[in-house]
């Protein structure tokens, strides 16, 4: 979907695509679901890191606090390098700032 060490261009596509998959393959059905880019720790990472976040998003009451620090941290305990680099921890950030905008109507900084 993206370059190596990159972001994504559009972030509605991945998280469109990231809802698709959670509503199409259930793992009581179809078992854990497999995410692997090259070195499997950036661009799997924040595919992995942003699904675990939409989900905790999508169960919190009015959207609340989401530890994105602390969910990325977890992750590299089980896998070094998880999120390679800033713009990647930074676009996670950006797309959960814009689903809380885009389901809230508020905005923030």
């Amino acid at each position: 979907m993206w370059d190596d060490h990159t972001i994504p261009t559009n972030s509605d596509i991945l998280i469109n695509f990231i809802r698709l998959i959670r509503s199409e393959c259930n793992p009581e059905h179809h078992g854990p679901l497999l995410v692997h880019c090259s070195a499997g720790v950036g661009r799997s990472g924040t595919f992995i890191g942003l699904d675990r976040l939409l989900q905790q998003f999508d169960k919190s009451s009015l959207h609340g606090y989401l530890d994105i620090y602390g969910t990325i941290f977890n992750m590299r305990q089980c896998r070094d390098k998880m999120v390679q680099n800033e713009h990647q921890y930074l676009f996670i950030y950006r797309c959960l700032k814009e689903e809380y905008e885009k389901t809230s109507g508020n905005s923030f900084n």
